[in-house]
């Protein structure tokens, strides 16, 4: 072979490394839409349906919603957000056709084997909501292990509870909506006695209309022992870009958090001062 051969075969073959190595970036940042998505339930203030004069409206907004919206804008990627029932969610972005990301997320070790994990971005500390009616003197709790082996946890579909150190195969996943939760510890008290849930969310559902927490027999307590646990984003491992996609994200979250911008949106839902407590 020539020389002047041996040096277009390079050329070539320095151009095919070099697309290879960037198709990760042109691809996110060409025609390609990330259809995020996450819980129809609502989980203010991190995901919710604005509400205008009480009346839900289409569009979607919250605490998790004005990150990702940030960071996705100044990296110029394109994206849609939807709201579908919990285990859908979690299926198509599984399958990362119809959706690729998931907004709302703690740490299940089962998950990734379909989804890579985004930084943490917030942080929840879980606490136990039970019935006044069944235990007016409140709920006597020693530790996790008593929690998993002494009481009847409930929980909603969909939704894991590894987080906050139960087993989830022994959580009564009958139920779709947090006022079921609410109505059957209090009315059906042989079903429940308690179920589990992040701090800050049931406070937040006042937001939207539902202020859960008028209810004076609906009581919470601390699980002993259980520290506040990290939220991530989770990225479909059927999308082809999904390492250029965590890399985004990741760099996204720590440049909010290092130029104080995730704390302005924090002040913005109430959490400046309840982001780092810690579905």
């Amino acid at each position: 072979m020539g020389v002047l051969n041996i040096v277009i075969a390079v050329m070539m073959m320095s151009a095919i490394i070099s697309h290879a190595d960037n198709s990760e970036i042109t691809g996110l940042r060409g025609d390609l839409v990330i259809h995020i998505v996450d819980d129809e339930a609502e989980w203010p203030p991190y995901t919710y349906y604005k509400r205008l004069k009480g009346k839900k409206t289409q569009e979607i907004e919250g605490f998790s919603i004005d990150v990702v919206s940030h960071i996705l804008h100044r990296a110029g990627i394109k994206f849609t957000i939807e709201l579908l029932p919990w285990k859908r969610a979690l299926f198509n972005v599984a399958g990362g056709k119809k959706n690729q990301l998931i907004l709302n997320s703690s740490y299940v070790k089962e998950r990734e084997e379909d989804y890579l994990y985004s930084l943490s971005y917030y942080s929840l500390q879980h606490v136990i909501f039970y019935s006044a009616k069944k235990y007016p003197n409140g709920l006597i709790l020693k530790d996790i292990d008593d929690l998993n082996s002494n009481y009847k946890i409930c929980g909603l579909r969909g939704y894991s509870y590894g987080a906050a150190g139960v087993d989830t195969q022994k959580v009564n996943l009958s139920f779709g909506t947090y006022g079921q939760l609410i109505h059957v510890l209090h009315e059906r008290p042989e079903i429940c006695d308690l179920f589990i849930e992040g701090y800050k969310i049931l406070p937040g559902f006042k937001m939207i209309g539902h202020d859960y927490l008028a209810d004076m027999n609906l009581k919470h307590s601390i699980i002993p022992g259980l520290a506040s646990k990290g939220y991530h984003m989770l990225i479909s491992k059927k999308l082809a870009y999904r390492h250029e996609l965590k890399r985004i994200l990741d760099e996204g979250i720590l440049d909010m958090q290092n130029s104080g911008e995730m704390d302005k949106v924090s002040e913005k839902y109430g959490l400046l001062h309840h982001s780092h407590e810690g579905h």
